[in-house]
C-alpha cells in the first residue's frame, strides 16, 4: 500500500498546509480503514511496545506544533535538534549521559510527546505521533519535563552558592524567561547528578510513560503524525 494514497510526506521542516482533498478522504471509511492497515503493517514496534493496535486509541503519544499540518502526514525527524529553552552546552552534556546510559543522544535526535493532551497544547496545534519501523524511547517517572525539572535543580544549586545575579558574564538565557548560570549548566557534576536522580526508562514501560503524562523522548527516523481533528474521527471507528 502507497503511504501517498491518504498519507502525505514531508520533512519535519516543511509547512504542510491542509488540502481540501485529504479532508475528503478523511470522511470515507475506507480511507481510515487504509490508515490503520498501514499503520498495522508500518508501526509493528510502537503497536507491540502498547500492547497491539486495539490499544491504538487508549494510549495516545501526543505532540504540540506551530505547524499546521494535513490530517495525517509522515515526517522525517530531524537529527540535529537544537534546544529552545535550555542552553546548547547543557543538552551536550545531557546527551553525554543519555550516550553512556544507551548509545543514544535522545535530546538532539528525538521528537517529543506526552500522554496527556493538555501537556501537548502548551506547544501548539496537538497531533498524535506514531513511530515508524524501529525506535527508541527514554522517559522518566520523576521528571515531567526535563528542562523545568533542570531549572529548579540548578537554582536550588545557584542558591546555595549565593551567586551573584548582577555578574552578566555568568548568565545564560535558556529562553521561554529562563535563566541559567554558565558555570552551573557546563558543570558535568551537577548535570550527572541531576540525571541519575531521574531514574531514566530506556525502550521500557511505553505504557506506563503514556499514562505517568511525563516527557517522553522518541528517537525514530519518520513518525506518522494526525492532527487532533482527524485524531477524534478515527477514535470513532
Amino acid at each position: 500500500m502507497k503511504a501517498r494514497e491518504f498519507i502525505t510526506e514531508a520533512t519535519w521542516q516543511d509547512q504542510v498546509k491542509p488540502a481540501m482533498k485529504a479532508d475528503k478522504q478523511i470522511e470515507s471509511p475506507e480511507k481510515v480503514a487504509q490508515f490503520f492497515e498501514y499503520v498495522k503493517q508500518n508501526c509493528g514496534p510502537f503497536l507491540k511496545s502498547i500492547g497491539g493496535i486495539k490499544n491504538l486509541n487508549s494510549y495516545i503519544l501526543y505532540h504540540g506544533t506551530f505547524t499546521k499540518l494535513n490530517p495525517a502526514v509522515i515526517l522525517k525527524v530531524r537529527k540535529d535538534r537544537e534546544p529552545v529553552d535550555t542552553p546548547l552546552e547543557t543538552q551536550e552534556l545531557i546527551d553525554d549521559w543519555f550516550e553512556r546510559a544507551s548509545g543514544i543522544r535522545f535530546r538532539e535526535s528525538s521528537i517529543f510527546a506526552v500522554g496527556k493532551h493538555g501537556s501537548a497544547i502548551a506547544y501548539g496545534n496537538v497531533a498524535a505521533l506514531m513511530p515508524i519501523g524501529n525506535f527508541n524511547y527514554a522517559w522518566s517517572p520523576i521528571y515531567d519535563d526535563l528542562t523545568g525539572k533542570l531549572e529548579a535543580f540548578l537554582e536550588r544549586k545557584m542558591t546555595k552558592r549565593q551567586v551573584d545575579y548582577d555578574d552578566d558574564d555568568t548568565i545564560i538565557s535558556g529562553g521561554a524567561g529562563m535563566f541559567f548560570v554558565r558555570s552551573d549548566v557546563t558543570n558535568p557534576e551537577y548535570i550527572n547528578e541531576f540525571m541519575n536522580r531521574g531514574d531514566f526508562r530506556i525502550n521500557h514501560g511505553m505504557i506506563d510513560a503514556i499514562q505517568s503524562h511525563k516527557e517522553i523522548m522518541l528517537d525514530c527516523d519518520r513518525v506518522i503524525v494526525v492532527s487532533d481533528n482527524w485524531l477524534d474521527r478515527i477514535s470513532e471507528q
